[in-house]
């Protein structure tokens, strides 16, 4: 709290966190989340407020990269899809596929095992994924 008579020069903040027009949108991204800012403060070289990224907005630049680098990473990302080669596309995709036919394997035979007990038990098998059953 300042007092009545103080000037506003006195009480304000002067190390301001800004952003020019030209920077990364990373940077943009990941200051909100650092500062706890709720709107980030775009400036000129004269410190000129030209406008206002709100923290949602940058946040979301960050949201769609991951989506992006998780589709890649799972040879997911269509575009990068349509431009390999049959074979690429089987390398990048083979991998992921033996490991959901290794998984769906395994929890068919952890099924089986325990299909007595389900049979008992009826309400266990509400839990199973709809393609187990």
């Amino acid at each position: 709290m300042c007092a009545p008579d103080q000037l506003v020069g006195e009480v304000m903040a002067t190390d301001l966190i800004t952003l020019h027009p030209g920077a990364e949108d990373d940077e943009a991204a990941h200051l909100p989340s650092r500062s706890k800012l709720l709107a980030l403060p775009i400036v000129d070289d004269r410190n000129c407020l030209l406008g206002v990224i709100p923290a949602d907005d940058a946040i979301g630049v960050v949201v769609a990269r991951l989506r992006r680098l998780y589709a890649q990473s799972v040879g997911g990302d269509a575009e990068a899809m349509e431009r390999m080669t049959p074979a690429q596309a089987a390398r990048t995709r083979v991998p992921w596929l033996i490991c959901t036919m290794i998984l769906e394997l395994g929890i068919g035979l952890v099924i089986a095992h325990f299909n007595d007990v389900l049979e008992r038990v009826i309400l266990f098998a509400s839990f199973m994924p709809d393609s187990c059953r």
